[in-house]
């Protein structure tokens, strides 16, 4: 499933109940999100940076710093 920024108008409390769903529903699918949200950031098992059409693999923890 592809979500593009698909919560940028939400509000966190519906934004992690709409996370919560995916999540818990649909357990075995793969997930791709094009997100600013730290909830959604927070989320995912691996976090990528595109910038200047070059795809990186962030680590976890360190993301914020990196992305800002």
């Amino acid at each position: 499933m592809i979500f593009d920024e698909d919560t940028s108008h939400l509000d966190q409390e519906t934004e992690e109940k709409l996370l919560d769903f995916a999540f818990n529903h649909f357990k075995e699918q793969t997930f791709i999100f094009t997100s600013h949200s730290g909830n959604v950031r927070k989320k995912c098992d691996k976090e990528f940076n595109i910038n200047s059409n070059k795809m990186t693999l962030l680590e976890k923890g360190n993301s914020y710093e990196i992305i800002r």
